[in-house]
């Protein structure tokens, strides 16, 4: 009795000591997996300061227009109330713009701590919105298309849309990259389709940027690869997906079809 009061008390122990020791590696993957995303963000941040100084060239050029417009009106002995309010107005909505793009840059940055149910539909439409002027000015032209209902899954949003960003940019540079190699190709297209598969909401992106090298399809999730040199991070893909498998206990996959890239993304709908 002794010895098996002795043995059950060792097994207790080595019990104790596993939990803690699988809590430790636990907490030291999700701190590494949280280093990796902000690590992600950072190197994504030159690229977003770009699209902002992007984003803003119209609407600056706009209101470059209408300083003009005034020393003209001036010289003209055309100016008038009715001609300040015209101008205040447009200047008015350009700057409104300029300052709904910071808006939209600041909400995409900002870290997401704790689960929340969003529409998927609107978060990808909100990340269109910050590629808009890019895509647009690349004669990418991007189609949503989605069900009725919304698609409502809890997650991160901003890590979602840090997801949805990484699979747009990538085939808008494999685009840009295939037309500078003068592969002839029609019109830069980019198609997501959502679809209701009951328990389950599914996203599906396609494009048409001649696809990923049979060579590496396999190793785009690890962790460290990139087919970008010396301007990838390596992390942009695996990031991707421990964020939908990891976090949002989801499923992303990658293949090729037709004439790009395809991936795939599957998500538990929250309940009703």
């Amino acid at each position: 009795e002794k010895e098996i009061k002795a043995q059950a008390e060792k097994l207790q122990a080595l019990n104790r000591t596993l939990h803690e020791q699988v809590k430790e590696e636990t907490r030291k993957r999700i701190e590494q997996e949280q280093l990796l995303i902000q690590q992600s963000k950072q190197a994504a941040l030159g690229e977003m300061v770009g699209a902002i100084a992007h984003q803003w060239r119209q609407p600056l050029s706009g209101l470059s227009l209408l300083v003009e417009s005034l020393l003209y009106a001036y010289d003209k002995g055309k100016m008038n109330r009715e001609f300040l309010e015209e101008i205040f107005n447009e200047a008015a909505e350009q700057i409104q713009f300029m300052s709904k793009t910071i808006d939209d840059f600041g909400n995409f940055f900002k870290a997401t701590k704790r689960k929340t149910t969003f529409d998927i539909t609107e978060a990808i439409r909100q990340v269109l919105g910050v590629l808009y002027t890019q895509l647009k000015d690349n004669f990418i032209n991007v189609s949503v298309h989605a069900p009725d209902t919304p698609q409502k899954v809890t997650g991160f949003p901003n890590e979602f849309k840090h997801v949805i960003l990484n699979i747009i940019s990538n085939a808008k540079d494999a685009i840009l990259s295939r037309e500078a190699e003068n592969i002839y190709q029609e019109k830069g297209e980019v198609n997501i389709l959502i679809r209701d598969e009951d328990e389950w909401a599914c996203i599906e992106i396609a494009d048409n940027g001649g696809g990923i090298h049979p060579a590496i399809l396999d190793k785009i999730f690890l962790q460290n690869f990139t087919t970008k040199g010396d301007l990838g991070t390596g992390i942009g893909l695996y990031l991707s997906k421990v964020i939908i498998e990891g976090n949002m206990k989801g499923k992303i996959t990658a293949e090729n079809r037709e004439d790009g890239a395809f991936f795939q993304i599957r998500l538990k709908k929250a309940r009703t």
